[in-house]
C-alpha cells in the first residue's frame, strides 16, 4: 500500500511538472509574441502617414495661416490664398519681374477641394473669367462644387484688374502670366478653363507652351491676342464652348476656332455669351466630363 501511494504521489509530481513546464512556455511564447507585436506592427501603425499632395500644397501656399477655411454641408472646403508673386526665382524675364513689383500685383486665389481630393491623382483645374465677372461667378454657377466633388482641387484666379487682386499687369506681360502663376502655385500641367477676355492670358501662353497644360477649355474666347498661325501651335487638347446666341465671340470665331488642332466645339443651346450663367448645369457636365477625359478618366 506505501508502495501503492509512493507510485502515485511520483506520478502526481511528474504529472505537475510537465504542467508547470507547458504553462512556462506558453508565457515565454505570450512575451515573444507581444513583444514582436510592438516592435512591428505597432510601430508601423505609429508612423505618421506621408503629406498628400493637396496637404503640400496647402502648406506651401500658406493657404491656412492667419485664417481658417469654410466647409460647407457636404464637406467641400474653401479656402484663400494671395499671391505676391515674392520670390524672384518665379521670373525667367527680369523685365517682368520688375513690371510685377512695380503694378503691386498681389492675386487672389480660391481653392476649393473636396476631403477626398488628397487621393486624387487628378489635374488641378484653374478657372479664370470673362471681363465682367471674378472667380466669385463660379461659385454661383456651382462650377467650384461640380469640379470638387468630381476629385478635383480647383483654383479659381481673379485677373489682374479684377476682383480681389491688387495692381494691374500692362498687356505686354499678359502671355506670361500663366506661367508665372503656375510656377507660383507649383502646380503643374493643369486643366484652363479661360473664358471671352481670359483667352487674352491663356491662349498667347499655351501658342508658346502648349505642353505646359493638361487641357484647355475655351469659352467663347477672345482671339484678339493670337493669330492663326498661333491657333496652330496650341496642341493642348482643347474643348470650346459657346452659346447659340453669342453673336458677339462665338459666332464670329468659330471659323478659327476649326484652327485649334486638338479641339473639339459645343455649342450651348439656346445660351448667349456667358453660357455658364444661362446653362450652367450644361457647362458644369461638359467641363467635368472633359477634364475627366484628359486625365485618362473618363471617355
Amino acid at each position: 500500500k506505501r508502495e501503492l501511494m509512493s507510485s502515485r504521489g511520483g506520478a502526481e509530481a511528474s504529472g505537475g511538472s510537465r504542467t508547470c513546464a507547458v504553462l512556462t512556455s506558453l508565457a515565454v511564447t505570450c512575451v515573444v509574441l507581444s513583444a514582436w507585436h510592438f516592435s512591428s506592427g505597432s510601430n508601423t501603425s505609429r508612423a505618421p502617414p506621408e503629406p498628400s499632395l493637396l496637404q503640400k500644397r496647402l502648406q506651401q501656399h500658406r493657404l491656412h495661416k492667419g485664417h481658417d477655411a469654410v466647409v460647407d454641408e457636404d464637406g467641400i472646403v474653401y479656402d484663400e490664398h494671395f499671391e505676391k508673386f515674392a520670390d524672384e526665382a518665379l521670373f525667367e524675364n527680369p523685365v517682368a519681374h520688375r513690371a510685377f513689383r512695380e503694378k503691386k500685383l498681389v492675386v487672389f486665389v480660391q481653392l476649393v477641394h473636396s476631403p477626398s481630393a488628397h487621393q486624387s491623382s487628378l489635374p488641378p483645374v484653374i478657372l479664370l473669367h470673362g471681363q465682367k465677372f471674378s472667380s466669385a461667378v463660379w461659385k454661383k454657377t456651382g462650377t467650384y462644387r461640380a469640379l470638387a466633388q468630381a476629385g478635383f482641387a480647383v483654383y479659381g484666379v481673379d485677373l489682374p484688374g479684377s476682383g480681389r487682386t491688387s495692381g494691374t499687369l500692362p498687356h505686354a506681360f499678359q502671355a506670361l502670366f500663366m506661367g508665372i502663376l503656375l510656377r507660383a502655385l507649383a502646380l503643374e500641367r493643369p486643366v484652363v478653363v479661360a473664358p471671352s477676355m481670359s483667352g487674352v492670358y491663356a491662349l498667347p501662353w499655351l501658342a508658346h507652351n502648349p505642353a505646359q497644360a493638361a487641357g484647355l477649355v475655351a469659352v467663347a474666347p477672345v482671339l484678339s491676342a493670337v493669330t492663326d498661325t498661333d491657333l496652330a501651335k496650341i496642341t493642348t487638347p482643347t474643348l470650346v464652348l459657346y452659346g447659340s446666341k453669342d453673336v458677339s465671340q462665338g459666332q464670329r470665331n468659330a471659323p478659327r476656332f476649326q484652327l485649334l488642332p486638338q479641339a473639339s466645339v459645343s455649342v450651348v443651346a439656346g445660351a448667349g455669351h456667358a453660357c455658364y450663367l444661362d446653362a450652367p448645369d450644361n457647362v458644369n457636365v461638359q467641363l467635368r466630363d472633359f477634364a475627366l477625359r484628359v486625365a485618362g478618366k473618363g471617355k
